[in-house]
This record gives C-alpha cells, sequence and structure tokens, in this order.
C-alpha cells in the first residue's frame, strides 16, 4: 500500500514537472512569429524546375534556329561535346532563375520601404501607451512580415518593448535583428556561389575528356600506320579533336561570367536594401 502510494506521489510530481517544461517550451507559432528567411531565400525546387525548363527551351531555340554559318557553330558547342554543356546549360538556368525569384522578392521589399510603417501622425515617439496603434497601423498595410526585413524588425522591436519597456534593451534586440538579417542574405547564395565556382570546373573536365578521347584515338592507329602521309592525317585528326575539347572551357568560362555578375548586382542590392532598413529602423 505504501509503495502504491510512493508510485501514485512520483507520477503526481513527473506531470507537475512536464507541464511546467510545456508552459516553458515555446509554440511552433512563438518561433515563427519572427522567422522572416524567406525575405531572402528561393525556393530551390520551383527554380531547379524553372532553369530546367528554361535550358530546354534554349538547346530547342538553337536546334530550331540553326540557318547560318555562325549559329551552326553554336550548335556544335552544345551538341556536338558530349554531356557536359548540357549540365552546364542547365546550372547557368537554375542560377537565372534563382536569381529571378531574389529580384521579385527584393522589389516587394523595396515598395515597403515607399510606406510610412511608423507614421509620426501616431506619434513622435513609441511609447508602451501607443504601441497598440503602431501594431495596428503595421498590420493595416496589408504586408506579410515574413516576406520584408523591415517589418519583421519592426514587430520585433515593438513586441520587446512591450515586454522590457526599456529602449536600450530593444535597440540592442533590433542590433541583433540586423545582424541576424545580414546574414541570411549572405548564406541565400550558398548555392548559387556553388553554381559558379562549379561551371568552370566542369568545362575543365569535359576538355580533359575530350583531350583523352583524342590522345587514346591517335595512339591506336600509331601500331598501324607505316605511312608518313597517314601519321600527318591523324595529327591533323588530333589537333582538330583538341580545339573541340577546349570548346568546354571557353562556353563554362562565359557562363560562369553571365552568371557571376548579376549575382555580385544582386547581392549589392540586397545589402542596401539593409542598410535603408537600419536608417529607417536604427
Amino acid at each position: 500500500m505504501a509503495h502504491q502510494k510512493a508510485t501514485v506521489r512520483k507520477i503526481a510530481v513527473d506531470k507537475k514537472k512536464f507541464s511546467q517544461i510545456n508552459v516553458m517550451q515555446r509554440s511552433a507559432g512563438e518561433m515563427g512569429k519572427f522567422d522572416n528567411a524567406s525575405a531572402t531565400s528561393v525556393p530551390m525546387a520551383k527554380a531547379a524546375l524553372l532553369g530546367l525548363a528554361l535550358g530546354m527551351a534554349f538547346y530547342l531555340f538553337i536546334l530550331v534556329f540553326q540557318l547560318s554559318e555562325s549559329t551552326n557553330v553554336i550548335y556544335l558547342y552544345f551538341y556536338d561535346r558530349g554531356w557536359v554543356p548540357f549540365v552546364l546549360t542547365y546550372l547557368t538556368f537554375w542560377s537565372f532563375a534563382i536569381l529571378w525569384f531574389k529580384r521579385r522578392k527584393l522589389m516587394n521589399q523595396l515598395s515597403v520601404i515607399q510606406f510610412k510603417v511608423l507614421p509620426e501622425e501616431i506619434s513622435e515617439d513609441i511609447r508602451v501607451e501607443n504601441l497598440s496603434h503602431f501594431e495596428a497601423h503595421v498590420k493595416r498595410l496589408g504586408f506579410d512580415p515574413k516576406e520584408s526585413f523591415l517589418i519583421t524588425r519592426i514587430l520585433r522591436g515593438l513586441e520587446h518593448f512591450r515586454v522590457r519597456r526599456k529602449h536600450s534593451e530593444t535597440a540592442d534586440v533590433l542590433s541583433s535583428q540586423s545582424e541576424i538579417d545580414a546574414t541570411m542574405v549572405e548564406s541565400s547564395y550558398v548555392i548559387i556561389k556553388v553554381f559558379i565556382w562549379a561551371i568552370p570546373i566542369l568545362g575543365f573536365i569535359g576538355t580533359v575528356l575530350g583531350i583523352s578521347d583524342a590522345v587514346s584515338s591517335f595512339g591506336g592507329e600509331m601500331g598501324a600506320a607505316a605511312d608518313i602521309a597517314v601519321i600527318k592525317e591523324k595529327l591533323g585528326q588530333v589537333t582538330g579533336g583538341l580545339s573541340e575539347a577546349f570548346d568546354t572551357t571557353l562556353v563554362s568560362l562565359v557562363f560562369s561570367l553571365f552568371v557571376m555578375f548579376p549575382t555580385s548586382m544582386m547581392q549589392k542590392a540586397e545589402e542596401d536594401l539593409l542598410n535603408k532598413v537600419e536608417n529607417l529602423v536604427g
């Protein structure tokens, strides 16, 4: 009997501990309340599908419009150089798709900055008494806080000021949010920077494979070739094969430049956006 009472007491204590832990744990809504990663991150699955569609359209365009001598050369670059140009084209247009999604997000955030998010008509100072008015005004704007660095930072500052009621601590929270936003912007370019690195590497791989094929074909004919004219003919074929092998490197370097410049410009534009948010809030 005493043992049963002790067991019941232990169960009651455990339930109390679990209830306390549940109260202390943050709910999923609270954890995601100020999660604004989607303000700069890109839906990679959609970007991959869009890049695939653009790459297929590019190859179809080359196939249909190979009418002149110049377009015929481009046809050879992409259709007659093995599997590497196909991969290069896909990675390049995948990168373009990522930049297109990021451009849309950037334009949406710039449109938010055009509004008076903290209007002076309500008050020149934020106090506990007028917090609800500022929050109501921000919500009336109709922007998704998770899609805007500015809205997220303002709402987080207002929420922290309601709890702490100290301007200095609220300023520290806004400063930490600024660092978080900068880190998110930087990390959102990891995939596309990997592509910028991988595109020329794949071009070099295609060149090495082409050189290997050309040299191996020449070596196989040398044993049977006794005539100097035959050897000269085979050497001409090898040099022609080597020139074709370097075409993949040329394509990869051009694609790498096409991706690198707009990526740098987009990252600079997002960093400028963060500076504007810092000037408005900080």
